[in-house]
């Protein structure tokens, strides 16, 4: 018969949600090393949640179970507003059949095929840069500049560089109020959050519009094109032959124009914040950069970025997680480690936790990219590093992001090197949703002759 798992109470007699809800990056860490990969935690009186923090217990609860381990509904409520039924919060019966539809789009062949738009984006983005030697710029804002306008033409074939900085600033307008009400599903906070449903509001009508454009020029063209888009206008059902409905349609664009672009940016901004803070590894960058050449837009197919600036974002990934736990709600009865997970139980995959685990990674507060050298990733459990979760619901831009990343990367690292202004110690992070800088990234440019 499998026990109960140590228990958390918190600092409060009425529990730990107060901790969960505003230092869960401090909380997760130190519990997980203090009681083991299994803790339970005491929100308030008479309600728990469990949170696991190892390979093992991932594999089990993301891969191995998952159909045991379904996204808890207090995620998708509090998510559902801006995104509706799209990949991220839909549960429903047809989710399978969306993520079959929209797989070919993320294969290597297709990812291939948008390498040249990532770069010019990014050559675009370092002549503005180089413009500024040595001034201030915030390099967040730059990031979600960026991928916002490479996933909306690698994707969509629709360039928004003029609208940009609008949209990213509804993104996080509509993010913290998502975030609001994850962090209070119980409270009167509905009732009470006349400003930020204000915002939120005014964020997802220019959210809605910007996707209706992107549907409605690609409808006034007559052609339905070979990119996302063009699949789902022309997905047809294999039992009905209806196509997708409009709000379908757009609930699958705005998840994948929203989750495309914040992820990416947030793990941008966190590897020049350790780069700069680390100016040996910025030179071991540098050096692999610049022995970089892309090649012709017609052989990109068989590009190589360099091993170097794949290791940065991954230990970038690794220290700062964009998906930094993994909601989950247990349908059944079952047993992790041993311990015992009851029905109806909502539980947290720590990957911030893990990722930072002494057991698992010598000196794990370090910035050290080579630890993702081949040779050493085999020394480590097989599932250690999972920032973009697994199973089933791994995160299906994975391979985009993997290329994407560190080409940019490469590419701003030959051109630039970046700075943290003086007496800039730390960063304060965001965990609402991707962990991103709090508000802002200000760094200087230096233009490399």
């Amino acid at each position: 018969m499998s026990k109960k798992a140590p228990l958390y109470t918190g600092n409060s007699w009425l529990g730990a949600v107060s901790e969960v809800q505003d230092t869960p990056l401090e909380l997760y860490p130190r519990i997980h090393q203090q009681l083991g990969p299994v803790v339970r935690v005491k929100l308030i009186p008479f309600m728990e949640m469990i949170s696991v923090a190892s390979p093992e217990a991932m594999e089990h609860v993301l891969r191995k179970h998952q159909n045991n381990y379904p996204k808890p509904s207090v995620f998708t409520r509090a998510l559902s507003p801006l995104t509706g039924r799209g990949l991220i919060t839909n549960e429903t019966h047809n989710w399978a059949t969306q993520r079959k539809l929209m797989g070919p789009s993320f294969h290597h062949r297709q990812i291939a095929r948008m390498v040249h738009i990532m770069a010019e984006d990014t050559m675009s983005m370092a002549e503005i840069w180089r413009k500024q030697d040595g001034q201030i710029r915030d390099v967040l804002e730059d990031m979600m500049f960026l991928t916002l306008n490479i996933v909306s033409r690698a994707l969509f074939s629709t360039d928004v560089m003029s609208g940009a900085g609008t949209i990213s600033v509804a993104v996080r307008d509509a993010f913290a109020y998502a975030g609001y009400r994850l962090k209070t599903p119980f409270s009167l906070g509905e009732l009470l959050t006349g400003r930020r449903k204000r915002a939120f509001k005014q964020a997802k009508r220019l959210l809605d519009d910007t996707i209706a454009d992107m549907i409605g020029q690609r409808l006034e063209s007559g052609e339905v094109g070979e990119d996302m888009l063009g699949l789902l206008l022309a997905a047809r059902d294999e039992e009905t032959g209806k196509g997708m409905d409009t709000l379908q349609l757009r609930d699958e664009l705005m998840t994948l124009m929203i989750a495309g672009h914040e992820t990416t940016a947030a793990a941008l901004s966190w590897s020049f914040y350790l780069l700069a803070k680390h100016p040996e590894t910025w030179k071991k960058l540098q050096a692999a950069a610049d022995g970089f050449t892309l090649p012709d837009i017609s052989d990109t197919i068989r590009f190589d970025i360099p091993d170097y600036a794949k290791w940065v974002f991954e230990e970038s990934m690794r220290l700062y997680p964009p998906a930094w736990g993994v909601p989950r709600e247990s349908l059944e009865v079952d047993e992790i480690h041993g311990f015992h997970i009851p029905k109806k139980t909502v539980i947290n995959c720590s990957l911030y936790a893990m990722f930072r685990d002494p057991q698992i990674w010598e000196e794990p507060e370090a910035f050290k990219p080579e630890r993702f050298a081949d040779s050493q990733v085999a020394e480590r459990p097989r599932y250690a590093s999972i920032p973009f979760g697994l199973g089933k619901r791994q995160c299906i831009g994975m391979n985009m992001a993997l290329v994407e990343g560190p080409l940019i990367l490469t590419l701003l690292a030959q051109q630039v090197q970046l700075h943290l202004p003086e007496g800039t110690e730390k960063v304060s992070v965001d965990a609402t949703f991707a962990l991103r800088p709090q508000d802002s990234l200000e760094m200087r440019i230096e233009k490399r002759k």
